[in-house]
């Protein structure tokens, strides 16, 4: 189901607060603007919790692409020895495309 959602002024949302508070409580969301340019969105907090784990989720996987591209340079560079496991998290990263294949020196 699409959440449903209608912008307001900041001045609206003040004089209106009650009503925005009972919108949102039934499931909408209020897209809040001041001086034309949107600057908060008030949503259900359910919405927002699922959200806030969802944000959570992908800054541990940012996290974690980080470290899988550390090692393959550190790996790359002769600073670190081959890991079985790293190897295949960085495998499954490149294959998926979150991580570009690192660049293979040519034999001289």
């Amino acid at each position: 189901m699409p959440l449903r959602s209608h912008k307001l002024g900041s001045d609206e949302v003040r004089r209106q607060w009650r009503d925005v508070l009972d919108e949102v409580q039934a499931g909408e969301s209020v897209i809040v603007s001041r001086a034309g340019k949107r600057v908060a969105v008030i949503i259900p907090f359910e919405l927002w919790d699922l959200a806030k784990d969802q944000l959570e989720n992908l800054d541990d996987t940012l996290d974690l692409r980080k470290k899988i591209d550390a090692y393959r340079r550190a790996v790359a560079a002769g600073l670190e020895e081959r890991d079985p496991t790293w190897d295949r998290l960085a495998d499954e990263e490149v294959a998926a495309g979150y991580l570009a294949p690192l660049e293979e020196k040519e034999a001289a």
